[in-house]
């Protein structure tokens, strides 16, 4: 009898603390609702690099992967075939943003530089026209690395709007998420030195 108690006494505790944490959650996601103004992540291709240099040509295939399946235009291609179109063999080399305009026309994709409306960098106000309304993801140039701006998220804490991108970066092979100050704030931790727009040529 005691043993048949104490069964269903654990019984109880287990459902209840399922009870809790389930509505623990569901207040969560409540606010995370209440307070997020915009969340837009687009589906780019996850790539980690296979070499140190090899960024560009990972940011590259994320792109092309993007464009081809989800957009309707352009060839895919992997970071391995990239690296052969540009240099002719497996080197690991950078490149310049040249270079990686070559390799999205060569498959089949368009792109140009963006440039600010206002100040030195694009504003969020640009990056959220290339996300949210044309769907588009943005490569940009950080000190010493190149990326993918696949999303944007903002939300509001205290009152105050928090602007946030997302960044596949191919250096750890996920979404990052980062602060829009941090492209910005000149501290030369994802500075953003320049950015392509790609579209159907």
């Amino acid at each position: 009898m005691v043993k048949k108690l104490k069964k269903g006494r654990h019984k109880r505790i287990v459902i209840s603390a399922i009870v809790f944490f389930t509505l623990l959650l569901l207040n969560l996601s409540d606010a995370f609702a209440e307070n997020t103004v915009t969340y837009v992540e687009l589906p780019v291709k996850k790539v980690r690099q296979a070499y140190s240099n090899w960024c560009w040509a990972a940011g590259c295939e994320s792109i092309l992967y993007y464009c081809k399946n989800y957009l309707g235009f352009g060839r895919e291609a992997t970071q391995w075939d990239i690296v052969k179109y540009i240099y002719g063999s497996y080197v690991n080399q950078g490149a310049t943003l040249s270079d990686i305009q070559r390799v999205l026309s060569y498959y089949g994709v368009g792109s140009s530089r963006m440039y600010s409306v206002y100040g030195n960098t694009i504003t969020y106000g640009q990056i959220c026209e290339q996300i949210i309304n044309l769907r588009s993801p943005i490569g940009i140039n950080v000190p010493g690395h190149f990326a993918v701006l696949s999303g944007v998220w903002q939300y509001f804490d205290n009152g105050s709007l928090k602007n946030f991108v997302l960044v596949m970066d191919s250096a750890v092979g996920y979404i990052r998420t980062i602060p829009d100050s941090e492209l910005r704030d000149n501290d030369f931790d994802w500075e953003l030195i320049d950015a392509i727009k790609v579209y159907k040529p």
